[in-house]
C-alpha cells in the first residue's frame, strides 16, 4: 500500500490534515470523501527507499507529446484538471508525473495553468510559458498548445539533422561520437 499525505475540509469545516494508505490515488481520495471530507487534495508521500537519488530529465519529445494531448483533451471539452491530472498518470517519467501532479494542485487553488507551469522552468521554457500565458488570455489554450507542440515536433526534427550533417561529415570516422573538435563546422 502506498501512503497519501492530505489536505482537505472536515465535515466541521475545520482544515484536517494526515496520512491516509491506499491502493491507489484515487482509491485514497474515495476513503477520504467516504469519511465525509471535502476539498480534498492527496499527494503521494515517498517513502526513504524509494526517493530518487536523480529525477530522469524531462526531454523536449515528452513536452512535446503533453502539448498535444493537453490540447486534444481540452478541445474535446475535458476540464483542464481533469486533463492534468489523466497525464500526470498516465505519464512513465517520474518527474513528469510529479511536474502534473503540482500543476494540478496549483490548478486547484485557482492559479492559471501558464502560473503553474513557471515553476519548471527547466522544462518548459520562457517563450513555451509566454505564448501559452498569451493564449489563456485569448481563450485559444488548445489550438496555441496545438501549435507549440508543432513547433517543438519541427525544432527536434531539424536537430536532428544537423546532427545527423554534423556526423556524415568527411572529417568523422565510424567510431566518432563527434566531440566538438571532431568534425569542421
Amino acid at each position: 500500500m502506498t501512503r497519501f499525505s492530505y489536505v482537505a475540509v472536515g465535515p466541521d469545516g475545520l482544515r484536517a490534515t494526515g496520512v491516509a494508505k491506499a491502493a491507489s490515488r484515487e482509491a485514497a481520495e474515495l476513503a477520504l470523501y467516504e469519511r465525509e471530507l471535502r476539498e480534498i487534495r492527496v499527494t503521494e508521500k515517498k517513502g526513504f527507499l524509494r526517493a530518487e537519488v536523480s529525477a530522469p530529465r524531462v526531454k523536449r519529445e515528452e513536452v512535446m507529446h503533453l502539448s498535444r494531448q493537453l490540447g486534444a483533451f481540452i478541445r474535446a471539452g475535458l476540464p483542464l484538471i481533469d486533463a492534468v491530472r489523466t497525464l500526470g498518470e498516465e505519464a512513465r517519467n517520474t518527474s513528469v508525473r510529479r511536474m502534473m501532479t503540482e500543476v494540478e494542485d496549483g490548478l486547484r487553488r485557482g492559479e492559471k495553468l501558464s502560473d503553474c507551469l513557471d515553476r519548471h522552468p527547466k522544462i518548459f521554457p520562457e517563450y513555451y510559458r509566454g505564448i501559452l500565458r498569451s493564449a489563456e488570455l485569448t481563450g485559444q489554450l488548445d489550438t496555441v498548445l496545438d501549435q507549440l507542440a508543432k513547433y517543438l515536433e519541427r525544432d527536434l526534427e531539424a536537430r536532428r539533422k544537423i546532427k545527423a550533417a554534423r556526423c556524415s561529415s568527411p572529417a568523422c570516422t565510424p567510431r566518432c561520437r563527434c566531440p566538438p573538435a571532431c568534425c569542421s563546422r
